[in-house]
């Protein structure tokens, strides 16, 4: 699955900024096997982490590349 947030007109690609507050329109894509395309759009959204976070994988953003 591969999808990206828009928070007030800046896209983030296969990320979420966490925690976040934002009261700008959001919109959040999730391709599914590009066969679905899910789109979910709000007028603001609040994430925050629960629990204890645990490792899953390393991470390199694409743009850690160009540093």
């Amino acid at each position: 699955m591969e999808g990206e947030i828009v928070l007030g007109g800046e896209v983030h690609n296969n990320l979420i900024p966490v925690p976040l507050e934002m009261s700008t329109p959001t919109e959040l894509r999730l391709n599914c096997e590009s066969v679905h395309l899910i789109t979910i759009s709000s007028a603001g959204v609040h994430l925050e982490l629960i629990g204890e976070p645990r490792y899953v994988q390393d991470f390199r953003p694409h743009w850690t590349a160009r540093l």
